[in-house]
């Protein structure tokens, strides 16, 4: 089950940094390398989350409890899409997800719940965690740029993207060896 989770996670990152390695892509395609059926099924989900599409994000978490990704799945991937997409769309999402879900649940069908995410370390706060992601991906989590120029968004980055969504995401790729592209200068 981790390690499926670590896909979606892996799927989710791919689709919303548009991580493409040409080089690699092309050098080492091979069948251990594709989306799952589950994996695929969120790119859609997180697409029609973005663009605001309640109509066709309805269709595509239908789809994708369908093919097999869990209720909580679903759930982590429109929590964290929040970062991305901003709260009204995320929360928006979930909205139509719980609507999805009933509508499931009187036409009797019961979706797995899955297992929930997994914890932040107790013996550290998610600013002292973003700090350390930021140490990683830049060398120094020392504000400068927009984060020095307006510090609420230093604690925001660190706290909230880095320390709590990215965290988790950000060690699993580190581990693996696979490349992190951010869209946005930190």
């Amino acid at each position: 089950m981790r390690k499926k989770r670590i896909q979606i996670v892996l799927a989710l990152l791919m689709t919303l940094f548009s991580v493409v390695e040409k080089n690699h892509a092309q050098n080492n395609i091979d069948d251990t390398e594709t989306l799952t059926e589950e994996q695929k099924h969120i790119i859609p989900i997180s697409a029609f989350t973005a663009q605001g599409n309640q109509e066709n994000l309805r269709s595509a978490l239908n789809e994708g409890l369908d093919v097999g990704l869990t209720i909580n799945e679903i759930k982590e991937v429109l929590v964290h899409l929040y970062a991305y997409t901003g709260f009204p769309r995320s929360l928006n999402a979930l909205g139509t997800f719980q609507s999805v879900l009933e509508g499931r649940k009187e036409k009797g069908i019961k979706d797995e719940e899955g297992r929930t995410a997994s914890p932040l370390p107790a013996n550290k706060t998610s600013r002292e965690l973003g700090s350390e992601v930021l140490v990683e991906l830049v060398g120094t989590s020392e504000a400068s740029g927009v984060r020095e120029f307006a510090p609420v968004v230093d604690q925001f980055l660190k706290e909230h993207l880095f320390g709590i969504c990215l965290e988790e995401m950000f060690w699993i790729l580190r581990r693996e060896k696979l490349p992190l592209f951010l869209p946005w200068p930190v």
